[in-house]
């Protein structure tokens, strides 16, 4: 329950035993009949033990109060109704006389101008100290009043000159002041709960903290900082809390007193004497038993550790502690005061200090952040960790909590190949990731328009965030709308219970890879459009839209403008999303991208599916004169299945293709045959004569030739090879003179000769 101290030298003291009962269920008070340093020693006591949270006092005892304790004073404030009742209550009392009126720090001028207008003969003092209330008493009775109105000292005084006295504070002032203690008092205490369940919090978390001052000076520091600094924390104490004898004033600890005013447990008018014990038992203590290093529930006393854990209020360079937390913390407090100091204006803006420091020996992970309160610096927050479980956290996050289809895997150094049009996609690829322009990638399926968009994204400032990527011919209208937009709980039957958040928001700050756009309802189009155009996407069953920060990559393998033409896609859209076009080229338009590509592509399929290291170069001999004269209508895609679907054969039968030694004794004769291998590919069945060359003579392993509907359509001969022949075969094989000889089926020395003309 708060506890609120009720101050008074004499006087003001009963009429706040009047009123105390009135809150008993809401507070306790505990009477101090001091005043001054008598009462600061006093209530210095139930501070200490967190029995009191509010001080309600008057006039200069209570402003006294208010300079030399840490917790609030409520002052009784003295109103004109006051006044003019204290003077009515003077005047009846002693008719005619002269009335001296002892008012706190100022007189009140407009009660001079009023003295006629009440027939009073009326004079006043202002006081500030007891010294100025004597002084005051002894000019009224000098001046002839008959009766003085002001504090209780002043009554006291007037009364041992013989001299009638009234009471300035009325019943009604206490009570007000009683109201604001008792609320004052409740806030507070719960504050301080918060404080204390803060700080127990902060106390047992695994990283460090500390807190400076506006100054840098250490205010408060729990012990995993101390831990992570290598300092003993030797200055802290563990109980939290100090207990000391029964005070000196007399008052005993135990049972209440007949006379209701004795210390003990509570009172039935809610008055109470003494600090509150940890049994819930009021004992005395006097302020000076609390011994230097005891712990003090408001963090008064230096070298203490509180009871929530912290080391707090540490002695300005006289502690230890003190002293080595700020040796090792130095650097980067001198850092923080240089960068918040105010210069000619105020701070605004503060960005904190992250880095990793050396610190006895120990690599941690530093942040401070400034407090800036009002445009001026209030102090700093120190945290650290040590830097390998940072380390340890990140990559946990990283690898094994975000989710794979958010991110981005390949990069642009990815695309294989050397020819002007694949270098031409390179460079406008880097172009679009500078920027955060949107990107339109058109091409044939299969060309690896998705592994662009990721090259983009990871080449962009964006590569750290979300890439999500969604094809739009993958799902009906209505699961794309909730997909791409999310939805409100309850928004449809069916809906999920919270609500979903869409792929647009959990692209946020990332990239958001459209692919198959042409594909998307027109219906759609239009929202999709909304959002490009505002950068906000509303859920549907929501009341308001959601800001995002998204890159938009698209991709289609449709001509969107002739769709356009056709009413089939929306013409704005259209050229919201034609800001960058990327024309991905088909891998028959790049031949000679086509062998390194597919040696990167069977090394891949090899490790995959088990193709003998023995086999690689021999697969890739048989096949590299199919692929320079295959049309190739699946692109990179069907290139990739087909060597996949080599390494499975050859790595699982033991087949592999036989090699000719009769034409080249120097270890240069070609690779002839693949057992099956009209069967395992299909796809070269229509290729004529240079599967007639592959296939071997008749008897060999696989067919002798191609069927002759095959060989009529080979734009390679089928007689003796001429020069102009072996220039054709050349240039259809991308260069590679091995798969030109295997083509015209005679070896690498007859094609020289060939060319040599």
């Amino acid at each position: 329950m708060p506890g609120v101290a009720l101050v008074s030298i004499s006087r003001l003291q009963s009429l706040c035993e009047t009123v105390a009962p009135r809150y008993a269920g809401q507070a306790r008070f505990f009477p101090v009949r001091e005043g001054y340093a008598a009462a600061v020693a006093a209530l210095q006591a139930y501070v200490d033990a967190g029995s009191v949270d509010v001080v309600l006092a008057a006039g200069s005892n209570g402003a006294y109060l208010r300079d030399h304790l840490s917790v609030p004073v409520v002052m009784v404030k003295v109103n004109g109704f006051d006044v003019l009742n204290a003077i009515t209550r003077a005047t009846t009392s002693r008719p005619g006389a002269r009335i001296g009126l002892v008012l706190y720090e100022t007189i009140a001028h407009e009660l001079d101008e009023l003295g006629p207008w009440l027939n009073v003969g009326l004079t006043q003092r202002a006081y500030r100290s007891p010294d100025d209330v004597r002084l005051a008493v002894e000019q009224l009775a000098a001046a002839g009043c008959g009766v003085i109105i002001g504090p209780g000292m002043a009554c006291d005084l007037a009364q041992q000159a013989g001299i009638d006295s009234v009471f300035l504070y009325s019943l009604g002032a206490v009570e007000e002041a009683f109201e604001r203690s008792v609320e004052l008092a409740r806030v507070s205490r719960q504050q301080e709960a918060r404080r204390r369940r803060l700080n127990t919090i902060v106390a047992h978390l695994r990283d460090g903290v500390a807190a400076f001052d506006h100054a840098g000076q250490l205010e408060a520091v729990n012990p995993a900082m101390l831990e992570l600094l290598g300092v003993a924390p030797d200055a802290t104490r563990g109980d939290g809390l100090a207990s000391g004898p029964a005070r000196g004033d007399g008052l005993a600890s135990g049972p209440a007193r007949g006379d209701g005013l004795a210390s003990g447990p509570p009172r039935g008018d809610g008055l109470a004497s003494g600090p509150a014990r940890g049994d819930g038992l009021v004992s005395g203590m006097a302020s000076d038993d609390l011994a230097p290093g005891a712990t003090r529930g408001r963090g008064l006393a230096p070298n203490a550790a509180r009871g929530d854990g912290l080391v707090s209020d540490i002695a300005r360079g006289a502690n230890h502690v003190h002293a080595q937390v700020a040796r090792a913390l130095a650097p980067l407090l001198r850092e923080a005061l240089a960068a918040t100091a105010p210069g000619d204006g105020r701070i605004e803006r503060i960005e904190r200090i992250e880095r990793i420091e050396q610190i006895g020996g120990r690599a941690l992970s530093v942040n401070c952040v400034p407090i800036v309160e009002q445009g001026a610096r209030a102090g700093f927050v120190v945290t650290a960790q040590d830097a390998l479980v940072a380390q340890r956290i990140e990559r946990s996050l990283r690898t094994s909590q975000r989710p794979k289809h958010l991110v981005a895997r390949h990069r642009l150094d990815d695309l294989i190949g050397a020819s002007p049009a694949l270098a031409r996609v390179r460079r406008l690829a880097h172009a679009g990731a500078a920027h955060d322009a949107t990107v339109l990638l058109t091409g044939e399926s299969g060309t690896g328009k998705e592994l662009v968009a990721q090259g983009i994204h990871n080449a962009s400032r964006r590569r750290g965030n979300p890439f999500v990527a969604f094809n739009c011919a993958a799902l009906p209208e209505g699961l794309i709308e909730s997909e791409l937009f999310g939805h409100e709980e309850g928004a449809f039957t069916g809906a999920r219970r919270g609500g979903k958040p869409g792929l647009f928001e959990i692209a946020h700050t990332g990239t958001i890879f459209l692919d198959e756009i042409g594909e998307m309802p027109a219906a759609l189009q239009s929202r999709l459009l909304r959002v490009l155009q505002e950068r906000e996407v509303m859920k549907l069953g929501a009341g308001r839209a959601t800001p995002i920060d998204v890159r938009v990559i698209a991709a289609t393998h449709r001509d969107l403008l002739e769709l356009v033409e056709q009413g089939a896609f929306r013409a704005d859209l259209y050229f919201r999303l034609n800001l960058l076009q990327i024309k991905l080229p088909p891998l028959r338009e790049r031949r000679a991208d086509i062998a390194p590509l597919a040696r990167h592509l069977l090394a891949r399929s090899a490790s995959q599916y088990g193709l003998p290291a023995a086999s690689f170069e021999r697969v890739l001999a048989f096949l590299e004169p199919l692929f320079a004269q295959y049309a190739w209508p699946g692109n990179v895609r069907e290139l990739e299945n087909l060597l996949a679907r080599a390494a499975i054969y050859v790595g699982d039968s033991g087949h592999e293709p036989a090699i000719d030694s009769s034409d080249d004794a120097a270890g240069n004769s070609p690779v002839t045959a693949l057992p099956d291998w009209q069967a395992v590919f299909p796809e070269f069945g229509r290729l004529g004569p240079a599967m007639a060359a592959l296939a071997g003579p008749a008897g060999a392993a696989g067919p002798a030739g191609p069927p002759p509907e095959a060989a009529a359509g080979s734009s390679l001969p089928r007689s003796t090879p001429t020069r102009e022949d072996a220039l054709r075969a050349l240039e259809q094989s991308g260069g590679n003179r091995a798969a030109a000889s295997r083509a015209l089926g005679i070896g690498r020395t007859t094609l020289w000769r060939l060319l040599k003309g």
